[in-house]
């Protein structure tokens, strides 16, 4: 319709397939807790991507495929171009010390000015993030709150990625 190709939009009527639901779930804080000791306990590159994740409340794919000349140390700040977020508009997400230390932390692969922070090749940004969370799952169910390992998992109730943003 949009490119005069055809006058009316035939879709345009049927009802929707299903019924929307938006989601509600945040994690209470032993479970963020958790989650937080669980991926201190993965290596790079999911978990200090997981971290970040907590510490900023950004969106998956703006930590999962960041790249260094988005991080402004100086600024304390990520800086993302409309090309990057949701909305398209330049977005600018601060960064705590906690998550300038995470990011001072890093390794640099592949090239450092624009390469990708979250990489294992130094081209892509990190693949693989159903299996991290599903990792970090297994070892958030296998500790308490303070970081105590339990004789037996107690799985934290289902929870996407996404919630951590709702949460923080």
């Amino acid at each position: 319709v949009g490119r005069d190709i055809i006058a009316a939009n035939p879709m345009a009527d049927l009802p929707k397939p299903g019924v929307e639901r938006s989601r509600d779930r945040v994690l209470a804080d032993d479970e963020l807790t958790r989650v937080w000791r669980a991926a201190s306990a993965l290596p790079y590159p999911f978990g200090p991507a997981f971290r970040l994740l907590i510490l900023t409340g950004a969106r998956r794919s703006e930590v999962f495929a960041l790249s260094w000349d988005e991080i402004d140390t100086e600024a304390a700040a990520v800086n993302l171009d409309g090309m990057r977020t949701k909305n398209g508009k330049p977005h600018s997400i601060p960064l705590a010390k906690p998550a300038l230390g995470i990011v001072a932390d890093l390794p640099r692969i592949g090239r450092i000015k624009d390469g990708y922070v979250f990489t294992t090749t130094g081209r892509t940004p990190i693949s693989g993030i159903s299996k991290a969370k599903a990792r970090l799952d297994e070892l958030a169910a296998a500790i308490d709150a303070a970081g105590k390992t339990l004789e037996k998992p107690e799985p934290i109730a289902p929870w996407r990625t996404h919630d951590l943003r709702r949460t923080v």
